[in-house]
């Protein structure tokens, strides 16, 4: 009882701080109307644009090994084909140009 069975520093660990401080938080800062503490589910939704973000990455993400570990046989969006995640995407929708090219599975469809 009461002993250490697993310790984990706060910085390998996938959290809101974790997300705020990444490189999408001009995106944050942008769009308040999703990813804001005064709305519900805000720091949800930057936790999942955080690890989509990172998934995206692939083995450059700090975070891979432990992506590469989750389970494949679940449908979740980052397991969708990219057609699929096509269909998601909003042609009305602004990203600042540094992002986009960096970005491109992020970016909107031409349609």
């Amino acid at each position: 009882k009461g002993e250490v069975i697993v310790k984990v520093p706060s910085k390998h660990i996938i959290s809101t701080r974790a997300a705020f401080y990444s490189d999408l938080k001009d995106i944050y800062f942008h769009h308040p109307e999703i990813f804001g503490k005064h709305i519900h589910d805000g720091e949800d939704m930057m936790v999942h644009a955080f690890i989509l973000h990172e998934i995206q990455k692939g083995e450059k993400s700090k975070y891979y090994e432990m992506i590469r570990m989750w389970p494949k046989e679940t449908d979740i969006l980052f397991n969708w084909v990219e057609e699929d995640l096509e269909e998601l995407q909003d042609p009305l929708h602004c990203f600042p140009s540094w992002w986009k090219s960096s970005h491109p599975r992020m970016q909107p469809s031409p349609r």
